[in-house]
């Protein structure tokens, strides 16, 4: 192994302890990772150059000798990134410790490609002008659809009509820069691990939903990521045989009967019927979100369209229990972060099939950014790499 090679190493374990040891010091580090003093010392000072870690004033370690802290420097490098939810497009710059420097918003109705693109491109760019060179050289992407491991293309987004996009190609072209791109549920569980719900917890699954549903699997506190473009793909997992037709041609798919917009057709019908007083005849469109309001109110005719939706997820939920057994599961999107009757409801129900309270299972604190904080925590994990390139440069 050539030295440069082994050096690499080195300054990637030594970051790793910065990250995730406790306010080491020189000595701490070198101690853990079986380093001399000088191999430990020389990777410090490498990455200090880079300005990626910094010292700080001494102070006394857990076994009272003095020590200067290894820190994160948080005031040299952000990362950028990028996630498409609710209809607009969502932007966040974090520092090195995952704090949010910036952030914004954009609507992007009517929703097309091109237009999702311009909007993307330009506010990419405002960005990466407002920050200069403190910008990590990489974009984070969460994007619709299913995407291609691979290639970073979008195989289909079929709830906007979007097919075979070389989306990571385009920005690629564009910009001249690594892009790191994943599904924005992936990105949005990646928020939750990193700073959220999920923190502290190496097996986990989180579930995104809204006109579809999308999964996060972690395992071993990594991020399940295959050659097959369908992996996590539970809105087609057959739950009633003798149910709807689906549109990918299986009957009763967890799409057909438990979707936001199976929620919202669930209330027109059951308005259209005899029915005592709801919160909801006072609306003149129905929405998930009022929907979502009212049951969490308490209203009857609500929380029965709440239910209806939330069984078909309790069975596919205890599935993936039975099957993978995780330490807890997050259920986001915008359905998630509006349920707070739904996610409840389901949390309850399969902790009476499973006769304990050891499954845990929980709505998501983190907002619509959380799918752009996420992409953004794609940059972060290959900090190194991007700023010894952009040293190279």
């Amino acid at each position: 192994m050539k030295n440069e090679e082994v050096e690499l190493i080195n300054c990637k374990d030594v970051l790793k302890c910065v990250e995730t040891l406790e306010h080491p010091s020189r000595a701490d580090i070198a101690k853990h990772l079986g380093l001399s003093r000088t191999t430990s010392s020389y990777n410090i000072n490498k990455l200090m150059e880079l300005s990626l870690v910094k010292e700080c004033e001494s102070s006394l370690s857990k076994r009272g000798r003095p020590g200067k802290p290894i820190v994160l420097n948080d005031e040299k490098w952000y990362a950028l990134g990028a996630c498409f939810a609710n209809n607009s497009l969502y932007f966040t710059v974090l520092d090195l410790n995952g704090k949010i420097i910036d952030k914004k918003s954009v609507n992007i109705e009517p929703i097309t490609f091109d237009r999702f693109y311009k909007i993307l491109t330009k506010n990419i760019k405002y960005f990466f002008d407002k920050y200069s060179d403190n910008i990590l050289p990489a974009i984070g992407i969460g994007s619709p659809g299913v995407i291609d491991p691979k290639t970073g293309a979008i195989v289909k987004a079929v709830d906007l009509g979007w097919y075979n996009i070389p989306l990571k190609q385009l920005l690629s072209e564009n910009f001249n820069l690594p892009i790191f791109i994943n599904n924005r549920y992936r990105t949005m569980g990646l928020a939750e691990v990193k700073q959220g719900l999920g923190k502290g917890y190496d097996n986990l699954i989180f579930i995104g939903i809204g006109n579809g549903f999308g999964t996060a699997f972690f395992l071993d506190g990594k991020l399940v990521l295959s050659t097959n473009i369908h992996t996590g793909g539970i809105g087609h997992i057959v739950v009633d045989p003798n149910g709807p037709y689906c549109r990918c041609g299986k009957k009763g798919c967890l799409y057909t009967v438990g979707s936001l917009a199976v929620l919202e057709e669930t209330a027109k019908t059951l308005l259209d019927l005899p029915h005592e007083k709801s919160i909801l005849d006072d609306k003149d469109n129905i929405s998930m979100v009022n929907i979502m309001d009212a049951a969490n109110k308490g209203d009857n005719l609500a929380m029965d369209c709440v239910r209806k939706v939330a069984d078909p997820l309790r069975v596919v939920i205890e599935d993936l229990i039975n099957i993978i057994n995780p330490e807890r599961i997050i259920i986001g999107g915008p359905m998630g972060i509006y349920g707070d009757y739904y996610c409840k409801y389901v949390s309850e129900k399969i902790a009476d099939f499973y006769n304990t309270t050891d499954i845990s299972i929980v709505q998501t604190e983190i907002d619509y950014f959380g799918g752009a904080i996420g992409a953004a925590y794609q940059v972060l994990e290959n900090k190194l790499e991007l700023v010894l390139n952009k040293e190279i440069d």
